[in-house]
């Protein structure tokens, strides 16, 4: 299974906490953090068909269904 790469995530933070940001700029943060968080879970999806493994695909499918 993947790990979420805390070093990016908390360079993004940092470089975004000190800017002032519109409307559209969050919105476009946050479709591009949803859009990262999505292709994670599709990767564990696949990794998770490829073990076999039910729990891990029901959890998995249900992120989707939250974020998606």
């Amino acid at each position: 299974m993947h790990k979420i790469n805390t070093e990016k995530l908390e360079k993004f933070i940092e470089e975004n906490t000190e800017r002032e940001m519109t409307r559209q700029d969050l919105e476009k943060d946050l479709l591009r953090l949803k859009h990262s968080i999505l292709e994670q879970a599709e990767r564990n999806l696949k990794f998770a068909f490829e073990r076999e493994n039910s729990t891990m695909v029901a959890a998995i499918a249900e992120l989707i269904k939250t974020f998606g």
